[in-house]
């Protein structure tokens, strides 16, 4: 969602990614990802208008997310850090 966000240059908005529990009733999950190859570097496309976002590398982008998940390793990276 995030790259489409970059290559949509706004137009489609990345969701939060929010669980609620119910312990009434069983939930099954199947998350599904489709990302572009680690070395893809993502920027708005050219014919929707200015460009909101500076180009992102798919790869840098995802290794920050990843460290992100551990505190003690990186911080928490949002595709907002790459708006102009």
């Amino acid at each position: 969602g995030d790259m489409m966000q970059v290559y949509s240059n706004d137009r489609y908005v990345a969701p939060l990614h929010r669980v609620l529990a119910n312990r009434e009733r069983v939930r099954y999950s199947a998350p599904f990802f489709f990302n572009p190859p680690y070395a893809t570097d993502c920027a708005p496309l050219s014919t929707l208008g200015a460009p909101v976002y500076d180009t992102v590398n798919w790869g840098e982008f995802r290794r920050r997310r990843f460290e992100g998940d551990f505190s003690d390793v990186g911080k928490e990276v949002q595709i907002a850090q790459f708006r102009k």
